[in-house]
């Protein structure tokens, strides 16, 4: 594993067990098993970056 991909796996790790460990609330509010998926609609043309660590989870 590169350190890289390390880095996304142990912050994508912390991130969730921070927010199951508090009761996310807003976690709460949908089932565990619910697949979703999102759209991003910008007015401008832009650069989104941080993509590996929405695919880690």
């Amino acid at each position: 594993m590169t350190p890289l991909a390390q880095h996304i796996k142990d912050t994508v790790k912390k991130s969730l067990a921070e927010d199951i460990a508090s009761g996310d609330l807003t976690a709460q509010l949908l089932p565990e098993t619910l697949t979703t998926q999102a759209q991003v609609i910008t007015r401008q043309s832009g650069v989104l970056c941080g993509t590996d660590w929405f695919d880690a989870v």
